[in-house]
């Protein structure tokens, strides 16, 4: 294979000076199923344990499949009337977001997983929940992003968030940031906003499903 003539097909190269180095291979295992999204300004670098939805064209949208990662999302946000089920979707999704985190070396190395604040401000939105989750089992320091009640992303989409979140404490080094789903993007990069400006030197993002939206 001519590597050289293909290379316009990559925009990510990684190159060793010698032997590969230790977890390379439990990395590029990540990198084969987990989606690398576009990561906006300030991220520096997103990624989705998988779609939210299994895309087939012979279908309409609306009766397209739930993904793996979309099926236990679905479970734990509305799943309400069937607590166990909920909780054994969250702990779930809290395996495979830590295995992530364990797999990818500057995710791994972050000492900060931080929060995005749900709609209604009460700080116990499933993407919080499931958070505080992942950081307990990654031993991070969690830490809380405050935010304001205000209309839900589906309900409103155009809404600005800009200036609404904080953050209790200054950072020194680098955080991720979970959330559940990935729409528009806005709240999450809102949150990576804040973080850097908390002192964040770099921000990476892990979010479980990305919806078909976006």
């Amino acid at each position: 294979m001519d590597v050289a003539a293909d290379r316009g097909d990559f925009n990510w190269c990684l190159e060793f000076p010698g032997p590969f180095p230790e977890g390379f291979e439990q990395l590029v295992s990540l990198l084969e199923t987990a989606l690398c999204l576009p990561a906006p300004s300030p991220f520096d670098l997103v990624l989705a344990l998988d779609r939210y939805k299994i895309v087939d064209e012979e279908l309409p949208p609306e009766q397209w499949e739930n993904t793996e990662a979309g099926e236990l999302v679905h479970k734990a946000k509305y799943y309400l009337s069937s607590p166990q089920i909920q909780r054994s979707a969250r702990e779930s999704l809290t395996r495979r977001m830590a295995n992530a985190i364990w797999s990818h070396p500057v995710y791994r190395d972050a000492p900060y997983l931080i929060s995005v604040p749900g709609s209604s401000g009460r700080g116990n939105s499933t993407g919080e929940q499931i958070a505080r989750l992942v950081a307990a089992e990654t031993g991070k320091q969690f830490i809380q992003t405050v935010g304001p009640a205000r209309p839900q992303r589906k309900a409103d989409p155009t809404f600005d968030v800009s200036g609404l979140f904080s953050l209790p404490s200054m950072l020194s080094g680098s955080c991720v940031i979970i959330d559940d789903v990935w729409h528009t993007g806005a709240t999450c990069v809102e949150v990576a906003r804040t973080a850097k400006l908390a002192g964040a030197d770099a921000v990476y993002g892990l979010v479980a499903a990305r919806t078909m939206r976006n």
